[in-house]
């Protein structure tokens, strides 16, 4: 089985959660406030967008930084019907279709109070695209070909050609990332990002890590978009699936996005706990060798 799309939060999950009278979601006033526990059976490969690859990694840096817009709920990814404003709040095509003008929201800043420029645009395609980094997102970027900066609140995307996808791999496919935080020779810059705790413009900010225990996030109480509606949210890792599960069950935790078809009995036994199906963008398939593996010019045995 192969993973061969971009995986977004939340992605494809039959997908578990504590109903609201959990006393996890409260702790605040009003409409704010609380605590969210994910259950999760692996570590973050990274927490630097660029290079990371896992589901789980992306779970987490899809809650520190932004795109510059964000699939709709209609999961369209043809033209720019539907795509929601992030950083970008609004964007205008040129005639021939080959350029993409995003106009960037003069409110949005880092997390360490520095405004997001279009240079910051420019600066993470250049990451993304370069060989040395090894992106696992360089490949569906392949069709754009530069991208430039008008001022410091235009960036401009130019493509090699048209085609259905250009609006979703300029606004979507990567997490725009600070130039004055990352910039560094190319051959240190995954090693510094590393180093690091990582600076975004997402609604929550980075708290902690504790390796192989668990990764907490904290509202980002002036984001551009408004502050999120929970304090915090914490990854509890636990790799063995069943510990994970008895996790969720017995209310140490509120989501768990691993949940099995053969587990919806157990949720069922449970009140207070839900399924929940949401749509996302990743997909998977499966791959046969269609060869006999003792002779190669026939047709595999179970095929013939």
């Amino acid at each position: 089985m192969k993973i061969i799309a971009r995986l977004s939060f939340p992605t494809l999950w039959l997908l578990s959660v504590a109903c609201s009278e959990s006393p996890k979601l409260q702790g605040g006033t009003g409409a704010s406030g609380g605590t969210v526990v994910v259950a999760t059976t692996a570590e973050p490969d990274a927490l630097f967008p660029p290079i990371t690859a896992t589901l789980q990694g992306r779970q987490v840096t899809e809650l520190l930084f932004d795109n510059l817009a964000q699939v709709g709920t209609q999961m369209n990814t043809l033209g720019d019907q539907g795509f929601e404003p992030r950083i970008a709040t609004s964007w205008s095509w040129a005639a021939d279709s080959l350029s993409i003008e995003f106009n960037l929201n003069p409110k949005a800043a880092w997390h360490d109070g520095r405004a997001v420029r279009a240079s910051d645009v420019v600066f993470s395609f250049r990451i993304y695209t370069d060989s040395s980094i090894g992106s696992p997102v360089a490949a569906q970027l392949a069709q754009i070909d530069s991208v430039s900066a008008r001022d410091s609140s235009t960036a401009i995307v130019w493509f090699k050609r048209r085609y259905p996808r250009q609006f979703f791999d300029a606004a979507s496919q990567m997490l725009i990332i600070p130039e004055h935080v990352y910039s560094s020779p190319l051959d240190s810059v995954t090693r510094k990002a590393v180093e690091r705790d990582p600076v975004g413009s997402g609604r929550f900010r980075f708290g902690s890590w504790k390796r192989s225990e668990s990764i907490t996030l904290l509202a980002d109480t002036t984001n551009y978009r408004g502050r999120p509606g929970i304090d915090r949210v914490q990854f509890v890792i636990a790799p063995e699936f069943t510990t994970a599960l008895t996790k969720f069950l017995t209310g140490e935790a509120d989501v768990f996005e691993a949940l099995r078809p053969e587990n919806l009995a157990d949720i069922a036994k449970h009140p207070g706990l839900k399924a929940v199906r949401l749509p996302g963008m990743a997909y998977v398939f499966m791959q046969f060798n269609l060869r006999d593996p003792t002779n190669p010019g026939r047709p595999h045995p179970i095929f013939s």
